[in-house]
């Protein structure tokens, strides 16, 4: 049998995975998955509107299972990759001068050194508040990644960003997740194979037990 996952309710879910435990072992259970199966919930319900299922996923063999990584954002860069270069990768802009809770010369000394902006004067990285910061980069990322670095020209004077591309980061391949939200048509039983997961029901999974 290959690698699998069961879909079932609450009143199920316990039960199927203690039964899975026995027939692939306990050592091959891989997750718990909860799937959100309905967007709204149900005025019927007499206690607790359940609108997930758990897909009960197992391995035949643990140490040979291989799960395929899936696309961070399948449709593409979010909004804020405004900036596209000359290349059409999308972009955007975050500035090299560290910014949050250690952003301090004090927190890192290293970080604290000049850079020469495109005309040539000299950009240390200032806070807003007229004090000392630091740069987010060493000096040796600042020439590795020099082509990533851009300048702007604002009312304070120059300042260097560096670019973040969305092909990189969006399309980032990633571990499935153990929580599926709103999948389009997983109202649909028949259509359940988007999970990609194989939908076994419990009378099934008794009669491989026996």
């Amino acid at each position: 049998m290959a690698p699998s996952g069961l879909t079932v309710d609450d009143g199920e879910a316990h039960y199927c995975k203690v039964l899975g435990d026995e027939i692939f072992g306990r050592g091959n259970f891989l997750a718990n998955v909860i799937w959100e199966k309905a967007d709204s919930p149900r005025v019927d319900a007499e206690f607790f509107s359940a609108r997930h299922d758990h897909i009960l996923v197992f391995a035949k063999n643990k140490t040979a299972c291989k799960i395929n990584k899936m696309l961070a954002n399948e449709e593409g860069p979010a909004r804020h990759y405004d900036k596209v270069h000359d290349m059409g990768r999308p972009y955007y802009l975050k500035p090299l001068r560290a910014m949050g809770g250690e952003d301090s010369r004090s927190a890192r000394p290293t970080l604290f050194f000049p850079l020469t902006a495109p005309d040539g004067s000299i950009v240390l990285p200032i806070r807003k508040d007229g004090t000392e910061g630091r740069w987010r980069w060493s000096k040796e990322r600042m020439e590795t990644d020099k082509h990533l670095i851009e300048w702007i020209c604002g009312r304070s004077g120059w300042a260097p960003y560096y670019r973040i591309y969305g092909d990189v980061e969006s399309y980032a391949r990633l571990r499935p997740s153990g929580l599926i939200l709103k999948l389009e048509a997983t109202e649909h039983p028949r259509r359940r194979s988007k999970l990609c997961l194989m939908e076994l029901k419990l009378s099934t999974l008794r009669s491989q037990k026996n």
